[in-house]
């Protein structure tokens, strides 16, 4: 007697999902022992001076009031250099630089307005991150002078960070359109 086959021939690894599965034989698949979401303090791996720094860390400001006020620092991200805060919006665009020295606000720098395109660091290869840099590489902002695109880095980047500021208003019926709280391209 001859068997009919069932399904079409595939390559090696794959197979036909309608084919006949014979289920006399059993399969034996090895379990792999589960993975901690968390690793205790113990066997965390031992923190190494400032390359050990996260590469992106989220400061949540929350505030409460009857009416939002203006943000103090205009930027949602922060690129922290040896001698200055670079504050970028949404849209990666750096809107304001200041002194970490001083906190005085350099409106005359010339990274403001231009456009943050990621890091880059090099050694014996060279490593680009996108969108941010991270610490330890360069952050490198896109200028545009006379119709041609110019690009610029920083000192070495200490500190990335995203600020999330979480606004809760007392009196719900009087709550802002949401063109207070974001700059909207129109």
């Amino acid at each position: 007697m001859k068997e009919e086959k069932l399904g079409r021939k595939t390559s090696p690894g794959f197979a036909d999902p309608n084919a006949a599965v014979r289920l006399d034989t059993p399969v034996s698949v090895p379990r792999a022992a589960p993975v901690p979401l968390i690793v205790p303090p113990s066997e965390a791996p031992p923190r190494k001076s400032k390359q050990m720094r996260p590469m992106v860390e989220v400061e949540v400001v929350h505030e409460r009031s009857r009416v939002p006020r203006p943000p103090p620092f205009s930027g949602c991200y922060e690129v922290w250099t040896q001698n200055n805060v670079y504050a970028v919006d949404a849209r990666m665009r750096c809107v304001e630089v200041r002194e970490r020295g001083t906190g005085d606000v350099r409106t005359d720098h010339p990274f403001v307005g231009a456009r943050l395109v990621g890091g880059q660091f090099q050694d014996d290869s060279m490593e680009m991150s996108y969108p941010f840099p991270r610490p330890g590489s360069f952050a490198v902002f896109e200028m545009r002078k006379n119709n041609r695109r110019q690009f610029t880095r920083t000192s070495a980047v200490e500190r990335v960070v995203l600020r999330m500021r979480i606004v809760t208003i007392a009196d719900a019926s009087i709550a802002p359109p949401w063109e207070s709280f974001a700059e909207i391209d129109e």
